[in-house]
């Protein structure tokens, strides 16, 4: 939606890539990676304790709506770094709270009722954590290059 409105707002007005709201969202920190892998964890630990879900949510939603949509304007405004950095951010916190919330859940045990689906569970858990973690890895390699660029 963000590309859309923003494309059909171009035609009209000049709009600026450079403030202060979209330059933030426009490139990752290690800081970043944390703050996902912490909702995560969050997300997970509110299905089992008196933690008001709503909070997660807006937390997540916060974390993740900003870059999501800086990225779509960036790909409105034929902009690729903009795009390419708040893309990055957008996937860092997608790949961040899904590792997190799935680590907790293996920690806490959570499988399925059925005894017979309990081992592929377990697998396919094991190789969900596997392959956030490598995507986790290699996003964090791409903010740390281009932070030194």
């Amino acid at each position: 939606m963000a590309a859309a409105i923003t494309f059909l707002a171009s035609l009209i007005v000049e709009l600026p890539a450079n403030t202060t709201q979209i330059v933030i969202r426009n490139h990752a920190t290690l800081i970043d990676i944390l703050i996902a892998l912490i909702l995560g964890l969050a997300a997970g630990i509110a299905l089992f304790v008196w933690f008001p879900e709503i909070l997660v949510g807006v937390a997540i939603a916060v974390a993740i709506v900003p870059p999501a949509a800086v990225s779509g304007i960036g790909l409105a405004l034929l902009n690729t770094n903009l795009f390419i950095g708040a893309l990055i951010l957008t996937l860092i916190y997608l790949f961040g709270l899904q590792l997190g919330s799935t680590l907790m859940l293996r920690i806490r045990g959570v499988l399925p009722r059925m005894y017979y689906q309990q081992t592929e569970a377990r697998k396919r858990s094991a190789y969900s954590i596997l392959i956030l973690a490598v995507l986790l890895v290699i996003l964090s390699l791409i903010v740390v290059l281009s932070s030194l660029a």
